[in-house]
């Protein structure tokens, strides 16, 4: 298959011409900015896909001709599809926060190419500073699969990559304005007490932690707005403060322990015996970040907690039409499915 090989290399060459010129019309064309960064996006999911197989990659597997996917003529799927199976078949794990921010940059695309967007019309501050806002989150999540989970499958491009994180980074340049500008509130909060963290996204110490629920707290960053929320732990062995993270995984900086998601489902929904109905009150799938390994989902304090994205859910529930347990609303599932392993009723109809 070396002609697929050299697809793939055509693929991941467009994805990362794309992203290059996406950075480069930031302040000339920020329009055109966000519907190349997307691009970008969407073709390196695909030349991962690709390398799964190559019928992956059309719209519809089943109906896949090598012909005409040598010579383009073919239509591809879209990035939702895309990230389902590469997770699905390929087992390639994509974090949910990831997904929400591939998601975001998706549907900023859509409004840009389907619609006409006023702010758009000239390239003013505040445009370019939420562009730069939402690449700046993407860039975070892709740059860490090329550069770790898919460094072997991208070896030849780690140069090129590291040339496109540098100028990721420039971009930055544009929140340097807006971190000076908070500047000075950040030091009388810290003055009072307020402890402010790096932001792992546009690396500005302007995070402020704030408890939420229990051990629960949501980071907020002043200077990019990305919220999350992190559990905090102990570390059984040194005592130390860890967090969980992406997945459920969590890493003690001081003994450098690593925990996954099998220990902390053990801690929060312990399963003492073999009976099924133990762990159907114990355990859900989580509807917000989709995570389908296992049920994510655990009882917190008085509501259910998703240890994979540390997502809230106030209730819980069984699929109406696959009878898979979920977190959330699941009181149009039977019409609609879960979403998660099913469409429900007008999916399975669809056809008909």
């Amino acid at each position: 298959m070396a002609k697929a090989h050299e697809m793939f290399q055509q693929v991941a060459d467009n994805a990362v011409d794309f992203l290059a010129h996406s950075l480069t019309e930031l302040e000339k064309a920020p329009k055109y900015s966000v519907i190349h960064f997307c691009s970008a996006i969407e073709l390196f999911l695909k030349a991962k896909l690709m390398l799964e197989h190559w019928a992956l990659i059309d719209d519809d597997p089943r109906a896949a001709n090598h012909a005409r996917f040598l010579n383009g003529s073919f239509k591809s799927v879209a990035m939702e599809e895309t990230i389902e199976r590469l997770q699905n078949i390929a087992n390639v794990r994509i974090p949910p926060e990831g997904r929400r921010s591939f998601s975001e940059v998706r549907k900023h695309r859509n409004k840009m190419v389907h619609f006409f967007h006023p702010e758009y019309a000239e390239a003013s501050d505040r445009t370019i500073e939420l562009i730069v806002i939402e690449q700046t989150k993407a860039w975070f999540y892709l740059h860490r699969l090329l550069t770790k989970e898919w460094k072997s499958e991208f070896s030849v491009y780690q140069d090129r990559i590291s040339e496109l994180h540098r100028m990721v980074s420039n971009n930055r340049n544009y929140l340097q304005a807006k971190f000076d500008a908070l500047l000075p509130g950040i030091q009388k909060g810290s003055e009072r007490g307020i402890v402010f963290s790096r932001c792992d996204f546009c690396k500005f110490s302007a995070v402020k932690q704030k408890p939420l629920l229990g051990n629960l707290q949501t980071f907020e960053c002043l200077v990019c707005e990305s919220t999350s929320n992190y559990l905090c732990e102990t570390c059984p062995d040194c005592r130390h403060e860890i967090f969980i993270y992406d997945l459920g995984e969590a890493f003690c900086e001081d003994c450098d322990k690593t925990f996954d998601l099998e220990y902390f489902l053990d801690k929060y929904a312990p399963i003492t015996h073999i009976e099924k109905d133990l762990f159907e009150e114990n355990r859900y799938y989580c509807s917000y970040c989709e995570f389908t390994d296992e049920p994510s989902v655990v009882p917190f304090q008085d509501q259910w907690l998703c240890l994979c994205c540390r997502q809230l859910h106030s209730e819980v529930g069984v699929c109406g039409w696959c009878t898979e347990l979920i977190a959330g609303d699941t009181e149009d599932t039977y019409v609609y499915g879960c979403r998660i392993w099913c469409h429900g009723y007008l999916g399975h109809h669809s056809d008909d």
